[in-house]
């Protein structure tokens, strides 16, 4: 027994000298001195559970840290009466099994112990999975909650399904999962759905450890797992089916847990450079002129029924026209979504060597396609997924709602202006603000009255009814079912909508540069590979403009030209220098612009807005659904 305990020991001292070559504290925390522990309003006991040992973080109290390192294995000398009670709970769980539970107090998703250190000790060193303890959850103040998003989203989880194996780290992922498993998210489970959930994610993590990943992320793991996968087949998978299926993740499991995800390309790589790509695959279509490369383009809706679809088939058209000797494209219409998009996926994987998916809502389809056809590239119109296997690009359209911002504070003679969004997800509220802002400098006294057409409190079409707001910016694109002008910038007057600007997209133009890249091997070069590529084009890219009618006057197109090409050169962009949202100041005068990641997660609305950004839970089964896939959170 005694040789178990000087083996424990041994690799406590390994764990403490990594700990001090990392800079970090290498014995055990303890609950009591963390911050904010004086003012706990409330602690609930929730009875016996059985908790993951990984993540036990350390003690209730001071006093026994230096008898452990970090991860809980013991460092007294192995003659101490301390050595002698380890030994002592070793044998007995050898020969009778620990059954008394532990106490431990919770605390954002970890736990401290108060009674049963040594026990915890034995099972980490045995590399058991769980232990029974007897939970008491300190509930943290309404501001650490606000700091705190993943846990808040947590605790409405653990309402519905009382695990605490699945700690997830992204914001959205537990409503995700909700979503994957198909369970309800307004009622507790079943109690045989929560134990299939358990033994589930028991079986997914003993083949995930064996495979050296990070076991901070396994709970993320495996719900990028059930992104690409069947769940229901999980559980009857053999270990090695289980590990290989793992493997092809390979690439998504090494981004887990990094700071920075994810690359934002904001504009194409230089055609200019030499690139030598040794990538068969890529090489491919360079090896021989009769071989075309095929490129397949699959639309939601049937493009003689949505402008947004029409707008990039076109751009199709373009690309196919430009390029017509060096590729073949082909279209696939009206996919929709769940078994349909997965059918229409599948067809054009067999079909073609790179497929175009143009909505977001295509995207976790599209992932679970490219995790198994690695031969094939998938790129998806959207934008900040945290994906390797599928690449993403979307336009910088801030940038040409700024311009609009200029225009409509011009038309707004009261100073009052209404703006009209569908749901608050990535890029959504930058395009908002950089409205908000272009209107506050020519109008230092203008007010862009905000609504949201997904959420289910409506108020805010009764409070622009009342003010008499007459200039609005709408969505980008007509509504088909409308036969009425009252999208892009457009003025409102006795003889109806007059539409006054609205951004441009060229889609030819970019599908061009993309697919250029793959012809010439820069494809491959333009990323990192152990990140997400995200392409976020703009005005310097030549894939957005704006377009002004008849009716804006010659100064004021003058003044758009003259910031548009700005923008173009990159020597002006709408977030830079002094910021104010609604709250607070955001930064100061004279200091640098945001960079794109903070610009397409932005989660505040500029001083001169009206209006909030709704929740989760005041959307509407449509916003529900991109909001979960592109929402910005909290």
């Amino acid at each position: 027994m005694n040789d178990d305990y000087s083996k424990a020991k041994r690799m406590a001292d390994r764990s403490i000298r990594r700990a001090v070559l990392q800079g970090r504290y290498p014995y055990l925390s303890d609950l009591d001195s963390k911050p904010g522990m004086s003012d706990v309003l409330s602690c609930i006991d929730l009875g016996i559970k059985e908790i993951p040992l990984q993540q036990i973080r350390g003690t209730k109290t001071k006093g026994r840290q230096g008898v452990f390192s970090y991860d809980f294995l013991p460092c007294a000398e192995k003659d101490s009466e301390f050595a002698m009670k380890w030994n002592a709970v070793y044998r007995y769980q050898n020969e009778e099994g620990i059954s008394d539970p532990i106490e431990v107090y919770e605390y954002l998703h970890d736990f401290y112990v108060e009674e049963g250190n040594k026990r915890v000790s034995v099972l980490k060193y045995l590399d058991s999975i769980s232990v029974r303890a007897r939970v008491r959850r300190i509930v943290p103040d309404a501001k650490t909650l606000e700091e705190n998003p993943v846990y808040k989203e947590f605790l409405d989880f653990y309402k519905l399904c009382p695990l605490y194996e699945i700690d997830l780290h992204e914001k959205n992922a537990y409503r995700k999962l909700i979503r994957l498993l198909k369970k309800p998210e307004d009622r507790p489970w079943e109690e045989q759905d929560v134990s299939r959930l358990r033994s589930s994610f028991y079986i997914f993590q003993k083949n995930y450890l064996k495979l050296d990943y990070d076991p901070d992320y396994c709970a993320d793991a495996f719900l990028l797992y059930v992104s690409a996968y069947d769940y229901d087949k999980l559980y009857s998978l053999s270990d090695q089916k289980l590990s290989a299926r793992i493997k092809e993740l390979d690439k998504e499991l090494t981004i887990l847990g990094k700071e920075e995800k994810i690359e934002v390309l904001h504009n194409p790589v230089s055609e200019k450079q030499p690139v030598i790509d040794l990538d068969p695959l890529n090489l491919l279509p360079l090896l021989s002129e009769e071989k075309k490369l095929r490129i397949g383009f699959i639309y939601e809706n049937k493009i003689d029924d949505s402008f947004i679809d029409f707008d990039q088939e076109l751009g199709r058209l373009q690309v196919q026209a430009d390029l017509e000797d060096k590729i073949f494209t082909v279209k696939y219409e009206g996919a929709g979504k769940d078994e349909a998009l997965k059918d229409v996926i599948s067809a054009a994987t067999k079909e073609n060597d790179v497929v175009f998916t143009t909505s977001p809502l295509q995207f976790e389809e599209t992932f679970r396609a490219a995790i198994k056809n690695k031969d094939v590239k998938y790129l998806n119109r959207s934008v900040y997924m945290k994906q390797n296997a599928v690449r993403t690009y979307e336009v910088r359209m801030y940038e040409a709602q700024f311009l609009l911002g200029l225009v409509a504070a011009i038309y707004a003679k009261d100073h009052q202006i209404g703006y009209i969004a569908d749901t608050p997800n990535y890029g959504s509220i930058a395009s908002i603000n950089a409205f908000a802002i272009g209107a506050s400098m020519v109008d230092p006294e203008a007010k862009v009255w905000l609504g949201w057409t997904e959420s289910l409190d409506r108020d805010w079409q009764d409070q622009m009814r009342r003010i008499g707001i007459s200039t609005f910016c709408g969505p980008q694109y007509p509504d088909f079912t409308r036969d009425d002008l009252q999208y892009g910038l457009y003025v409102l007057n006795e003889k109806g909508a007059v539409n006054i600007a609205q951004p441009l997209i060229n889609w030819g133009t970019y599908y061009k540069k993309l697919i250029t890249s793959i012809l010439d091997g820069t494809y491959s070069k333009a990323s990192a590979k152990d990140k997400a590529t995200n392409y976020w084009w703009g005005i310097s890219s030549g894939v957005l403009d704006i377009h002004l009618s008849e009716e804006v006057p010659y100064p004021t197109k003058k003044l758009v030209s003259v910031l548009k090409d700005a923008i173009r050169k990159e020597s002006f962009d709408p977030f830079e220098g002094e910021l104010r949202s609604t709250e607070k100041q955001i930064k100061g005068p004279f200091s640098a612009r945001l960079t794109y990641e903070q610009i397409i997660t932005m989660h505040w609305l500029n001083s001169n807005i009206i209006g909030i950004i709704p929740e989760y839970g005041q959307l509407s089964d449509k916003g529900k659904e991109v909001y979960e896939l592109t929402g910005t959170g909290s």
